[in-house]
């Protein structure tokens, strides 16, 4: 069969020797307020076996590329999928306060690290993610290392992270180059854009669940006019002060 999707096609070949692939993905780095997640989406070449699933994989790319109508039906599918055990896939998050104490960065990381963590709880011997061990987290793979070559391969959307628990591989602009990254984004973005909803009700005067806490004019409005609430990111905040080239809208937010 002839493969025409692009990111299917990479993740075959980066299948090769391999027992599975991993992908990971997170959404909300950028936002104002809420917290960070991440998603991991491991894959087998029995996945790319049937001529409907790659048919249905046609329409999976970089969340930020779809609707959010796409992104919900095509996360449907991908719960179809999980439950006949032909994926799976998991989610996890960095708190607003987590965000604030390891930066933005470290906070990704951990919620990368901890949507790994449980997928690999799920999974069997031959399914399990290598891991760095402390001694050897920041020492050289040795060449007679290499020889016990790891039977999954993971893969991070961006550059490879630093002192990360789980050896993998970065891949910038990943989630329009793989599709189990693809798929990780789309589960990411999912799932944080049903927190912000939740959270749109405890907090209404912000508006979360139109712009999900990005810095939208409309959001930056209403924290002008409401002030700083829990749900904020103070440090995210403080760069919008920053950046902000009125001295009315200066004042504004340095009286919260």
């Amino acid at each position: 069969m002839k493969l025409k999707n692009p990111r299917l096609t990479y993740d075959l070949q980066a299948l090769k020797g391999y027992s599975a692939l991993v992908g990971v993905d997170e959404a909300g780095r950028g936002a104002l307020a809420g917290p960070v997640v991440a998603a991991a989406v491991r894959l087998t070449e029995e996945f790319y076996r049937d001529s409907e699933r790659i048919e249905g994989c046609r329409a999976i790319r970089d969340s930020k590329r779809i609707s959010e109508f796409q992104r919900e039906h095509l996360f449907s599918l991908m719960q179809i999928w999980k439950e006949a055990d032909v994926i799976d896939f998991s989610w996890a998050q960095a708190t607003v306060g987590e965000i604030e104490q390891y930066n933005i960065l470290g906070a990704t990381q951990l919620a990368m690290e901890r949507a790994l963590e449980i997928l690999d709880q799920r999974a069997l011997s031959n399914m399990k993610m290598p891991r760095w061990d402390e001694s050897s987290l920041f020492t050289p793979v040795s060449k007679d290392a290499r020889v016990n070559k790891p039977t999954v391969r993971v893969l991070l959307d961006g550059r490879p992270m630093k002192r990360f628990r789980f050896k993998h591989e970065g891949l910038v602009q990943g989630d329009d180059k793989s599709l189990a990254i693809a798929m990780a984004s789309i589960v990411a973005k999912v799932q944080r854009d049903h927190i912000m909803s939740e959270l749109d009700t405890e907090f209404p005067e912000y508006g979360l669940a139109r712009h999900k806490g990005y810095g939208t004019q409309l959001h930056k409005l209403s924290i002008m006019e409401s002030g700083e609430a829990s749900v904020h990111r103070p440090s995210f905040l403080r760069k919008f002060l920053l950046r902000s080239k009125e001295p009315s809208v200066q004042m504004d937010l340095l009286l919260f």
